[in-house]
C-alpha cells in the first residue's frame, strides 16, 4: 500500500490520510459509546494498532498522550463537579473506555484534523465548541453518560470547555505546524 500512497499528490495523500483517521476514530468513537468498558480491550487493540502504523511512533504516542491528558483533566473536573455521570463500574472517576476514547482523538487531532487548526481561531473555536459538545449529546442520548443539568445549559458547558480545548491546541505550535 505504501507504493500506492507515495503515487498520490500531497493533497490528494493528505485527503485520503485525514478520512483514514476519520473513519478509524468514529469506529473507536462508536465502539466505546455504544458498547463501554464491555468493548475496551478492542478500543485498546485498535490504539495500539494506531500506534504501530504512525511514521514516528514515539513522538506521535507522546503527542497524542499530551492531548489525551488534556482531555481526560477536563472530564474528569465535569465528572467531579456533578456536571456528567457514568453508569459504569469503574475504579476512576471515569470509566475505562473514557480513556481509550481521548487517547485516540490524541491521535486524531494532529493527524486528521490539523487542517482545522489552520484556520482561524473565530472558525475553529465555534466549529470545535458545536461539534464536541454534539458528539457528546449523542453519547447522552445513547445512554453513556447521564447529565445532571439541563440539556441546553450541559450543551452551553461543553461548547465552552470545547471551544477551550480547540484555542489550546490552536496555540501549541507542535499541533498547527505539524503535517500530514
Amino acid at each position: 500500500m505504501n507504493h500506492i500512497m507515495d503515487k498520490l499528490s500531497p493533497r490528494i495523500k493528505g485527503i485520503v490520510v485525514t478520512c483514514a483517521e476519520l473513519v478509524w476514530f468514529n469506529s473507536l468513537w462508536a465502539s466505546t459509546v455504544l458498547l463501554g468498558d464491555s468493548i475496551a480491550w478492542l478500543c485498546w487493540l485498535l490504539l495500539i494498532g494506531r500506534a504501530l502504523v504512525a511514521a514516528d511512533r514515539f513522538n506521535s504516542a507522546l503527542l497524542a498522550g499530551k492531548i489525551a491528558s488534556v482531555g481526560i483533566a477536563f472530564d474528569m473536573l465535569l465528572t467531579i463537579n456533578g456536571w456528567m455521570v457514568f453508569d459504569s463500574d469503574f475504579s476512576l472517576i471515569l470509566p475505562h473506555w473514557m480513556f481509550a476514547l481521548w487517547l485516540g482523538f490524541g491521535y486524531l487531532l494532529p493527524n486528521g484534523l490539523s487542517y482545522t487548526l489552520r484556520l482561524s481561531p473565530l472558525v475553529y473555536a465555534p466549529l470545535y465548541a458545536i461539534v464536541g459538545a454534539f458528539n457528546y449529546w449523542i453519547a447522552y442520548k445513547l445512554g453513556a453518560v447521564s447529565w445532571s443539568y439541563s440539556v441546553p445549559l450541559t450543551l452551553f458547558a461543553l461548547g465552552c470547555v470545547w471551544a477551550t480545548l480547540s484555542l489550546l491546541w490552536g496555540m501549541s505550535r507542535s499541533l498547527a505546524v505539524q503535517e500530514n
